[in-house]
């Protein structure tokens, strides 16, 4: 089954455009939601993970619609991939799960997340281990990056985008 998303930011815009075109690309069910993107609880959008089933496509009109962030889309891809469901994006028709070349695509997205995300932590990892007096040794922001490295690696490894959900960058000296 096909199912709808549409969100808007405020609740003084409306949806018809949305839910419009969602009904025109075949969605037989719809979740609504006027809230920001941005917000850490989005009651609709959980709802409607909750209850997909294998086999049923996500379709949203843009892909800013479902997440603000790379990282918050593929949490939402992943939990899409957990219950065998797809996703598929009307203005960003690269962006199908449904199809071997969407899939390559997210898992690109995924890995040049990982890579950003390593490349983030790594310029953490100088400031953050230096005191003012100077006191940290070169060797140990050469153990802090052999460290971070390995365990992109291995974590790459298990699941790319499980990786980035529950990731981030605490290092401390």
């Amino acid at each position: 089954m096909k199912v709808g998303y549409a969100r808007v930011s405020t609740k003084d815009q409306t949806l018809d455009i949305q839910l419009s075109r969602l009904a025109d690309a075949g969605c037989a069910l719809f979740f609504e939601e006027k809230i920001s993107g941005a917000a850490k609880k989005r009651p609709q959008i959980e709802a409607m993970l909750a209850q997909l089933r294998k086999g049923d496509v996500v379709v949203v009109t843009k892909l800013d619609r479902l997440a603000r962030s790379t990282a918050e889309l593929l949490r939402v891809a992943e939990a899409l991939n957990e219950k065998s469901a797809g996703l598929q994006s009307l203005d960003e028709p690269w962006a199908d799960t449904t199809t071997p070349a969407g899939k390559m695509i997210m898992t690109v997205f995924a890995n040049s997340a990982i890579t950003t995300l390593a490349v983030d932590c790594v310029r953490r990892i100088g400031p953050q281990t230096m005191t003012a007096s100077n006191s940290a040794k070169p060797q140990d922001n050469f153990r802090l990056v052999h460290n971070l490295d390995a365990t992109l690696r291995d974590k790459a490894l298990e699941s790319d985008s499980k990786f980035l959900t529950g990731f981030s960058c605490n290092v401390t000296g």
